[in-house]
């Protein structure tokens, strides 16, 4: 009669003993899937991708960036917008360019500015330390635009899916009057009014504002941060260009504005001539000259004397006259005059419609057809 207590008593132990078994084995998977699906949370990568940026920056000696919503939502619905429709490109599948899609969300620049948006895309890795590492290391185009004084605000997106498998956006951009101190590791750093050029003294010396604070990191910022790339260069695009209606209608920023720009027939062709012995020859040189249309290539020039925002470059065939450029950009790498540079690099694109032969770039003097130094060849293929 004493036998029954007992098998009860063991019955009881070994369903107890499952159950704990099976309240294990659930908390198991269903923090494994918690944890993957933060892993594949556009927010949670998105946020390592900017603290990545900004440690970059940081160790550049150039200030971190504030998130600004507006240029994530840009960010965000482009990197969608590349997954469902199956490209990788700056220019939207609706035809749109960064400056505009960041219009779009809110993010407002003063017309015929400084004041500009652009953008860095890739789809290289699932992670966020990849695309990071490609613009880091790709230093002709992506490197200079990550660390570039100018930046005060940062917006980026990720989708999964398409093609690639992975697609990252970072918008990159300054507006008047947006001051947001930023807190990095520990430390609080606080930009100036400033929007100016990587070379600039009063850009660069801005890093040197930064005050240290015995203040945590902003719970914004987590706690931690192969193969051919299909990467594409940086696009920068303001809004609206200060170009008559005269500028070639392959720019995508081209707008009807008044400017001194192009300048009169009468006053194409004539040589720019520095007083003698002022300054070494202006120099212009190009990377690759082997190029296909559609990429973007480097411009490099120094010795410019007494440099203006408005002196420029434009893409000619060599037989052409001086008027009829095929693509153009200020030294300032926008189609609005920027910064005064007697010496620098901007990257410009070869328009898509560019038929194989060869090309060149010549560089000019203040809105005027004053050709200053022509650079060697380059072969579209």
């Amino acid at each position: 009669m004493l036998a029954r207590p007992v098998r009860l008593l063991l019955t009881v132990n070994r369903t107890r003993q499952l159950l704990g078994i099976c309240l294990v084995v659930l908390v198991v998977l269903v923090s494994a899937s918690i944890a993957n699906v933060s892993a594949n949370d556009p927010k949670v990568l998105t946020d390592d991708l900017v603290l990545r940026i900004n440690r970059a920056r940081v160790a550049a000696g150039v200030l971190p960036l504030a998130r600004a919503p507006e240029l994530d939502a840009a960010a965000q619905a482009h990197s969608a917008d590349m997954v469902a429709h199956n490209y990788l490109d700056h220019t939207g599948f609706d035809g749109s360019e960064p400056q505009q899609r960041a219009e779009h969300a809110g993010y407002k620049v003063p017309p015929q500015s400084g004041w500009i948006v652009v953008e860095v895309i890739s789809a290289i890795s699932a992670e966020p330390q990849g695309p990071v590492n490609w613009w880091m290391d790709e230093g002709v185009q992506h490197r200079p635009v990550l660390l570039n004084p100018r930046w005060r605000e940062i917006g980026a997106g990720y989708a999964e899916g398409g093609e690639y498998g992975n697609y990252w956006t970072a918008l990159f951009g300054c507006r008047p009057a947006v001051l947001t101190a930023v807190v990095l590791d520990g430390t609080s750093y606080t930009p100036t009014e400033k929007c100016g050029d990587p070379q600039s003294e009063a850009a660069t010396t801005a890093a040197a504002t930064a005050t240290a604070s015995a203040v945590l990191s902003p719970s914004a910022l987590p706690s931690s941060t192969g193969t051919p790339s299909p990467n594409s260069s940086p696009s920068p695009s303001s809004s609206p260009s200060p170009a008559s209606s005269a500028l070639p209608s392959s720019s995508p920023s081209a707008t009807s504005a008044s400017s001194s720009f192009p300048p009169a027939n009468g006053q194409a062709g004539a040589p720019f001539a520095p007083a003698p012995g002022a300054a070494p020859p202006v120099t212009l040189a190009v990377t690759p000259r082997l190029a296909v249309a559609g990429e973007a290539v480097n411009v490099r020039w120094s010795g410019l004397v007494a440099p203006q925002g408005t002196d420029w470059i434009g893409l000619y065939r060599p037989s052409d006259g001086d008027s009829a450029y095929l693509n153009w950009s200020y030294v300032g790498c926008a189609t609005v005059p920027l910064d005064a540079r007697p010496m620098g690099s901007c990257n410009l694109t070869l328009p898509r419609s560019l038929t194989p032969g060869m090309y060149e770039f010549r560089i000019f003097r203040d809105n005027a057809f004053f050709r200053l130094r022509t650079s060697p060849p380059v072969i579209v293929g």
